[in-house]
């Protein structure tokens, strides 16, 4: 997707993969408007919805386990 010109960061297009980005302008990646994945509903934006939607639950019960250990 990057390499293909799909991704903007702070509204210029991203075509480095190694791009390091800081943890404050996460909020600021985008799709380019014409790229089909900028459709929230494209088959790969829903497959990425739901990795970080399950690695936002295994944080979760990690933290519970820890809790629950040092009690």
């Amino acid at each position: 997707m990057i390499t293909h010109g799909h991704v903007l960061l702070n509204g210029r297009r991203v075509t480095v993969p190694g791009l390091m980005v800081e943890a404050m302008e996460e909020d600021s990646i985008s799709y380019v408007e014409k790229s089909p994945f900028s459709d929230e509903t494209h088959p790969v934006r829903q497959l990425l919805a739901g990795v970080a939607e399950e690695e936002q639950e295994e944080k979760a019960e990690d933290k519970k386990e820890e809790v629950e250990k040092n009690e």
